[in-house]
């Protein structure tokens, strides 16, 4: 079994997720406009783009597996991990469950990533107010189910969460 595929793995897809939208927050606030036309600045926005949407799907692949490997396990009973209410998804276009499961679904089925972006406000080191633009952790996700047209909200740091306590849970209950 691969690491990516355990319990264990999964919380650390969680925590990777979680520490790369946490940084695209950390520099929006510290580092001043002036500064983030650097070459090193320059790129940030994309590079976190890339790695958010890269590790978002790693976890949902993951998690999905780990949901299928554990649900045959307990077979005839569900998986509650899987069916528990996620508060990191909202349906915007068709319908499906609110659930931890669905969320990684959306993510795998996704024809695109859609990031929302936000300013976040903040103070200078010299002490001088400025604003930059920050990609938020919610994204907007759209694709096809049975030649029907789906789209939604999916808050990324939520799903991480919810991924992590449904992964710590499974890791207790199944030694997975």
């Amino acid at each position: 079994m691969g690491f990516g595929h355990s319990a264990i793995g999964i919380q650390q897809l969680c925590v990777e997720l979680g520490a790369v939208i946490h940084a695209n927050f950390h520099v929006a606030a510290t580092i001043p406009p002036g500064k983030r036309s650097s070459s090193l600045y320059e790129d940030f926005d994309e590079h976190f783009e890339t790695v958010i949407n890269t590790k978002s799907i790693e976890l949902a692949v993951n998690l999905r597996a780990l949901f299928d490997r554990c649900a045959s396990l307990s077979n005839p009973h569900p998986l509650p991990q899987a069916t528990r209410n996620s508060l990191a998804l909202t349906m915007l276009v068709g319908e499906a469950p609110l659930t931890v499961r669905e969320c990684a679904n959306k993510i795998i089925h996704a024809g695109y990533f859609l990031f929302r972006h936000g300013s976040y406000s903040s103070t200078g080191p010299d002490g001088v107010p400025f604003s930059n633009r920050v990609q938020e952790s919610t994204v907007e996700l759209a694709g096809w189910h049975y030649q029907k047209q789906w789209r939604c909200t999916l808050d990324l740091l939520v799903f991480a969460e919810e991924a992590h306590l449904a992964a710590k849970e499974l890791q207790s209950a199944w030694q997975q």
